[in-house]
Parts: C-alpha cells; structure tokens; sequence
C-alpha cells in the first residue's frame, strides 16, 4: 500500500495512492489509527481521488477511524471522492456521517 501524508493548515492528509483491499487495508488500518491516536492531530483527512472503488474492508477502515476521531474530539473528512465512490457510501447509508470536500480550497474553508 501507497500512502502520502501531507500538511494542510491543520489538517493532515493521507492521501491513498494505491486499490485498497482486505489485502492489504491493516496496513491502512494502522497508518490511521497512529495518526488519530497522535494528540497532536486535530484533523485527519482521507485523500480518495486516486481511488475509484471502494469495497468494504476500507468502508469498515474508514468507519473505525471516524468513529475513534470523533471520541477523541477530533475531526475525520474525506477528499477528492470519485462519483463512483459517493455512490457505494449513498447507497450504504454512509455518507451522511462524513465530512467530505471535493477540493482542498473548501476543506479549508470549512
């Protein structure tokens, strides 16, 4: 797995460069969960665009790393997602529960 993490204002971006599956979505799985657990971190956001599909082992990644975001009073978005990928978490009922920005100017505006 392929993650790129970067600053933007106070957010940090992990950016996922690579198809996540339960291959190799641990790996993912601990990336996030060290960042949340990192008091430091106020904001985490999850950079989607160079995914274009999602199954559900990232669902459930992604729904853990909301959930433990938001019981150490932090914030969990999600960026740059593909129609596609709105659609999986529309259809799943999910999307609704994320933050989510379709560029970095509107993440940090918001």
């Amino acid at each position: 797995m392929n993650t790129t993490l970067r600053m933007a204002g106070k957010h940090v971006i992990v950016e996922i460069n690579d198809n996540i599956s339960i291959y190799n979505v641990q790996e993912l799985k601990k990336t996030l969960f060290d960042l949340i657990e990192d008091p430091q971190n106020s904001s985490l956001v999850v950079d989607l665009g160079n995914i274009s599909f999602i199954d559900s082992s990232l669902i459930s990644t992604l729904v853990a790393g909301l959930k433990k975001m938001k019981a150490r009073g932090g914030e969990f978005s999600l960026l740059h997602l593909h129609n596609s990928v709105v659609n999986i978490l529309t259809i799943s009922n999910l999307l609704k529960d994320f933050k989510h920005y379709d560029n970095e100017d509107d993440l940090l505006l918001g």
